[in-house]
């Protein structure tokens, strides 16, 4: 079955996350600058002590709580992180009108998502804080028909064509659930880790409501 056009937003304003509700778009990404106090948080936080956490909140709950209670790196820019993720629920909030979050905050030391996949839900926000962003196809360049078979080589039709997503740049990442109809949903994989001293983090924000996977 032939592909269908699908489009891709970028900008470096929030505003360009409303495409991601035009029917023919599967990701809208958010080109940003790291916060100062934020990034440095990051940065100097030791591998072995990245945050990996996962939690649920509801409409009324305020999210930098479980960020600093989960987190085992208490340097002093801590407040910082924290501050940004809780930006990163209120836009997704905002971009899907949903209540319930389950947010999960990842430290990525293998390659459990080593396969090129589309999500089983309807929207979900991704950004990469350290390491290597998340990995994804045009249409122009993926096999469709070739998802859910164990290998990639049956999807990716020309390895060059895979884009990176950059370093805290917020994603939202269209499923297969938004409109029920086939080829819908964009392409996606973690990139691999080369080793557990180049650990990846990550933040993944999902509508707890809905089902994923």
């Amino acid at each position: 079955m032939k592909n269908r056009q699908r489009r891709h937003a970028f900008g470096t304003t929030r505003a360009v996350h409303a495409h991601i509700h035009q029917l023919d778009c599967d990701l809208a990404v958010w080109i940003r600058r790291a916060p100062a106090a934020a990034r440095r948080y990051v940065r100097f936080c030791p591998s072995t002590l990245l945050p990996d956490i996962t939690f649920r909140v509801g409409p009324d709950d305020d999210v930098r709580p479980h960020v600093a209670d989960g987190s085992l790196w208490k340097d002093k820019h801590l407040a910082a992180f924290a501050d940004d993720v809780a930006m990163l629920a209120d836009l997704f909030r905002a971009e899907t009108g949903a209540k319930n979050l389950r947010i999960r905050i990842e430290r990525v030391t293998n390659d459990g998502c080593r396969l090129f996949h589309v999500d089983h839900l309807r929207i979900r926000l991704v950004t990469t804080y350290r390491g290597a962003g998340t990995e994804w196809l045009p249409e122009r360049v993926l096999d469709r028909a070739g998802l859910k078979k164990g290998k990639n080589e049956l999807i990716v039709r020309n390895p060059h064509g895979v884009r990176r997503m950059r370093p805290w740049a917020i994603a939202l990442q269209k499923g297969e659930l938004y409109s029920g109809v086939p080829d819908t949903g964009i392409i996606h994989r973690s990139p691999p880790v080369v080793s557990a001293f180049e650990a990846r983090l990550v933040v993944v924000i999902d509508d707890a409501d809905i089902a994923y996977r």
